[in-house]
């Protein structure tokens, strides 16, 4: 999941806005689909506003 995170911070720092978008998503998915109690709820947080930040529309 972090790893989803970080590949998607990084790409939005050299420019590559769709495939950080692609990567912010899997990792919304991922968290979203795991265990409540093993949900940071900073991490979330700062994906959806890395989203928004980048324009994306879920």
């Amino acid at each position: 999941m972090k790893l989803e995170y970080y590949a998607g911070t990084t790409l939005a720092l050299i420019g590559d806005h769709p495939r950080a978008e692609r990567a912010a998503l899997k990792a919304i998915s991922m968290y979203e689909s795991g265990p409540r109690e093993q949900r940071p709820y900073g991490d979330e947080a700062s994906r959806e506003l890395a989203l928004r930040r980048h324009g994306s529309r879920r």
